[in-house]
């Protein structure tokens, strides 16, 4: 059986793009503030990364609600995700990388246990949907303390309610550990 790649919408494509654009800026921006000496310069420096921090927030929080609406809802399962738009550079996964405003420590305890829950699935020893039901209170427990925001939150809740087969997660960790290294890229001191 076959499944049918659900196209994202422009709109989501389009503000992706913007996204991963505005943390390439932010990347140049602090590096041209490390590298300059003068004490005003350096401020003038940091107001710009503070706007293009703001841009990125009011982006991140605008493309969430729109995969999580107009997007995620439409699909059966993971596996009619358009994967090559959320992994390729400028795409979804680069986007949520870059607007993701919370310390990777989180985004790495997260990692870890999908890619046991992968391990244990590959072996054969791991029952799906009791594994993957466990990776929701380690979610919702993130989020309880704040250590996670509430788009990130229901962007992987919805994600995880898509996944009905071992493809289905193995795609699924794909997607997550292209945001962890997009994070990676565009957040290097975090």
């Amino acid at each position: 059986m076959s499944t049918t790649m659900v196209s994202i919408p422009e709109s989501i494509t389009d503000l992706a793009k913007e996204l991963a654009e505005l943390g390439v800026q932010r990347l140049k921006t602090i590096e041209e503030q490390k590298n300059t000496k003068d004490k005003d310069r350096k401020k003038e420096i940091g107001d710009r990364i503070k706007q293009l921090n703001s841009n990125i927030q009011n982006k991140y929080k605008a493309i969430m609600d729109q995969l999580n609406k107009n997007y995620l809802n439409n699909l059966q399962n993971i596996s009619e995700i358009d994967l090559e738009n959320f992994l390729k550079s400028g795409g979804i996964c680069e986007a949520l990388g870059v607007g993701i405003d919370f310390k990777s420590t989180q985004l790495r305890k997260l990692f870890h246990q999908i890619k046991s829950i992968k391990y244990l699935l590959k072996k054969g020893e791991g029952n799906l949907p009791l594994l993957k039901t466990k990776l929701l209170p380690t979610l919702a427990y993130s989020r309880g303390r704040k250590l996670i925001d509430e788009e990130f939150f229901q962007f992987i809740k919805m994600c995880i309610y898509k996944i009905s087969d071992r493809k289905d997660f193995d795609i699924f960790a794909d997607i997550f550990e292209a945001i962890v290294a997009y994070h990676r890229y565009h957040n290097p001191s975090n």
